[in-house]
């Protein structure tokens, strides 16, 4: 692979992991990434933009985020712009430490990640420019592959992807599905519905002795040579019963199926969590990321700080004795006699590897059939939305009843012109949501439309910071949902002119719900609707 940024939160950490699980299947011991600060110096003619020189801290933790998703060697195009040669000398011998301790064995982790390629192949069509005009049931695969990609990366979660001949040649025994040295308790299907005959089989009976599986947007329809298959949609009722979406299928042996909707995707660590635990229990927020290597009879974990602030805090191993913590950045190690209760202190970008000679395979919880647990839903007070609408966009709003649902409707009176609208639903005094874990609607888009956007949900709080982070709600694929955005997933909107803080959540002043960044053509007509906000907290 090729990265061509230093800047740690842009480096494509998906395509490491992506390579090395393509190594891990075929049994390869080495993967390469072309590694530079390439982005941060090129400029093409006109282009005034200053360089940006990177710092040692930033390329240890690029390089560090690749390392923790199974890259084992580096060739360097870096420029190293400003680095004596005390820091390259440092810089390097980090990468040989941690490349040397983490070479050869295996990928440890109870999680994989099924590829979406052969559903690809049945919803694609012919485009005349790359992908650009690909059916939304294709760039929909694209949303959800990502999404469930960057929520397991974001909590902390390894995994492997694997393809149809993986699930098909893989032996399912007890709960876990096994191919050469890998194994896996628990598969996720990112709106996947286009398998082998045979892997399907291997999924039901995955579920049958006891371990679990996840479908996202989409549930089992077709085979490699029936669309859809009858045979396939037995799985999909066996697993999934009636397709209801949230709700957890179990059944006597352990295992565990759900179904996760559109516009409920973002709840998939919540899904995750409430069947298996992680290999690392780690502190609630914290910027860490670990990988699991069994590596010649001892087992590997490394740690590292995702963050360009220090880090300091307990974590607890899934390991079973006495270990040793080794040190990348000095070459020291020291023994561990509670990896249980292993306190840690990491620099900016910094890393840290543990060995133990045996692992304990991380519990398996007992979830209660029905709708997924560990989230109580809220009501928050009664308001009617107000609309906010982009100067070439003619918009009504009309409510079902008081209370809602409420159809926003636009058409656009100009093309290829940046065009927005919202609905927003504000209080007077402060809204408090820090205790709580998400927002939800009741989303409907009633009919297909050509505006391929997905529906956005922006939070301001009493000083006028504002957060965004989309549905994963298409508005050119018709249905209704109930849709659950996690708080978490909320970044800063890059518009928001208010002062560098983070968003307060407990005073919240407005929610809006609608569509934004769109280049239409004229007279184009584009609706949705919407209930009024509430949201779901912990149990």
């Amino acid at each position: 692979m090729d990265c061509l940024t230093s800047i740690p939160s842009e480096v494509p950490w998906q395509v490491g992991r992506l390579l090395s699980s393509v190594a891990e299947l075929e049994g390869r011991a080495v993967t390469m990434s072309e590694s530079s600060d390439h982005s941060q110096h090129y400029r093409p003619e006109g282009d005034a933009r200053p360089k940006r020189t990177v710092s040692e801290a930033e390329i240890r933790g690029s390089l560090n985020r690749l390392i923790a998703n199974g890259i084992t060697t580096f060739t360097s195009y870096y420029t190293f712009e400003g680095l004596d040669s005390e820091q390259l000398s440092r810089l390097n011998t980090w990468v040989g430490r941690c490349c040397t301790l983490l070479k050869g064995g295996h990928q440890v982790t109870d999680l994989a990640v099924v590829y979406p390629s052969d559903t690809m192949q049945a919803r694609l069509a012919p485009s005349d420019l790359w992908v650009k005009d690909a059916p939304p049931e294709a760039q929909q695969v694209q949303d959800s592959y990502d999404q469930a990609s960057r929520a397991l990366f974001g909590d902390a979660r390894d995994f492997t992807y694997v393809d149809a001949q993986a699930l098909s040649e893989a032996v399912v025994a007890d709960g876990t599905m096994t191919l050469g040295d890998l194994s896996w308790r628990l598969i996720i299907l990112p709106c996947v519905d286009t398998l082998p005959l045979r892997a399907w089989e291997h999924l039901a009976a995955l579920w049958r002795s006891g371990g679990g599986v996840i479908a996202l947007g989409a549930i089992p329809a077709n085979s490699e040579n029936e669309f859809p298959s009858p045979l396939v949609r037995e799985v999909a009722h066996e697993l999934f019963a009636d397709d209801a979406s949230g709700e957890i299928r179990t059944n006597a042996a352990g295992g565990f199926a759900l179904y996760l909707g559109a516009g409920q995707q973002g709840l998939l660590t919540t899904g995750v969590n409430a069947f298996l635990a992680p290999d690392a229990i780690l502190p609630k927020g914290a910027p860490l990321h670990v990988t699991h290597r069994r590596i010649e009879e001892h087992e590997l974990f490394f740690v590292i700080n995702d963050s360009a602030d220090a880090w300091s805090g307990n974590l607890g191993i899934s390991a079973a004795e006495d270990g040793e913590e080794w040190n990348p950045l000095t070459g020291e190690h020291t023994a561990i006699s509670d990896p249980k209760a292993i306190a840690l202190q990491l620099e900016p970008y910094g890393g840290m590897l543990f060995r133990f000679s045996n692992a304990e395979t991380p519990e398996k919880h007992s979830p209660v059939a029905g709708i997924l647990p560990g989230l109580e839903p809220r009501t928050l007070t009664a308001t009617a939305p107000t609309l906010g609408k982009g100067e070439f966009v003619e918009a009504t709003v009309a409510a079902a009843a008081e209370a809602g649902p409420w159809t926003a409707s636009a058409t656009l009176t100009k093309g290829d012109t940046d065009t927005f609208l919202f609905l927003t639903f504000s209080w007077p005094e402060d809204m408090d949501l820090s205790n709580d874990e998400c927002l939800r609607f009741d989303l409907d888009v009633t009919e297909r439309q050509e505006c391929g956007q997905k529906l956005l949900a922006i939070v301001r709080d009493v000083h006028g910071v504002e957060y965004l982070c989309d549905t994963q709600v298409r508005l050119d694929i018709p249905g209704a949902t109930r849709a659950f955005v996690p708080l978490k997933s909320f970044t800063r909107a890059g518009w928001c002119a208010a002062p560098e803080s983070a968003l307060d959540w407990s005073k919240i002043r407005d929610i809006r719900m609608g569509w934004g960044g769109y280049m239409g053509h004229e007279g184009e007509k584009i609706s949705f609707r919407t209930s009024m906000p509430g949201v779901a907290g912990k149990l």
